[in-house]
């Protein structure tokens, strides 16, 4: 059914960040890279073999934010992310391309909030967020179980920087930064589904949780679709 392939993006290999947002020449100078050599063409391998087999799903587990941020030429929003590194994510998003790797599924932790999103090879260009349109694979972040997200502090404010992102990415289907808790991914042979739950606190134990938000993504035509109700 899947194959997961748990990457580092933190020690192995990385090259420093770029010192400044700003520092475009550097966040997209191709020399540069997250995974290293080794660790990159290791995973092209891990994935080919994958798909080779027959394997459904490609899961890509590792730490750190994978989608656009920002368009090419412009300003990293994070150079902690794949978009402080644009060519190493442009080489990942080739690879899938070019040997029609249809399931791919990035499985992101260590932001603390909760993020669905469409990859494309550019979202701003050759992408339709309604049919999926240049869709490649699809990302969903978890929140964190006890850390708290950026919105945390000021949830009102939180309310209208999730609809700035949303305005900003066309590719980003779901963000929320406040709460805390979870995702959990059901993987059919036909079709996965995401679903985020929330719990009310972390101070105390309790046992009661809210499901969020969840997204639907068909095989062989990555492109997440919103639901109403978690996988049973």
């Amino acid at each position: 059914m899947a194959d997961l392939v748990m990457l580092d993006t933190r020690f192995v290999g990385r090259d420093q960040e770029a010192p400044a947002r700003e520092q475009v020449d550097v966040i997209e100078d191709p020399t540069r890279t997250l995974l290293g050599a080794a660790q990159e063409q290791w995973m092209f391998g891990e994935l080919r073999e994958s798909t080779k087999a027959g394997v459904t799903w490609q899961l890509l587990g590792q730490q750190i934010m994978f989608a656009h941020m920002a368009p090419g030429g412009r300003p990293a929003v994070n150079t902690d992310t794949w978009d402080g590194y644009r060519p190493a994510r442009d080489r990942v998003i080739e690879f899938l391309d070019t040997h029609q790797i249809r399931n791919g599924v990035i499985l992101t932790g260590d932001i603390h909030s909760s993020w669905a999103y469409d990859i494309a090879r550019d979202p701003w260009r050759g992408y339709d967020a309604k049919t999926g349109r240049g869709t490649l694979a699809v990302e969903f972040a978890t929140p964190a179980i006890s850390s708290p997200g950026w919105g945390t502090a000021d949830p009102e404010k939180a309310v209208q920087r999730s609809r700035d992102y949303l305005a900003a990415r066309p590719h980003l289907h779901w963000v929320e930064g406040v709460h805390r808790g979870y995702f959990v991914l059901d993987l059919q042979a036909t079709q996965l589904q995401a679903d985020w739950f929330f719990v009310p606190t972390v101070t105390e134990k309790v046992e009661t949780e809210t499901f969020a938000k969840g997204f639907v993504s068909e095989a062989g035509a990555p492109h997440l679709v919103e639901v109403g109700a978690p996988a049973k």
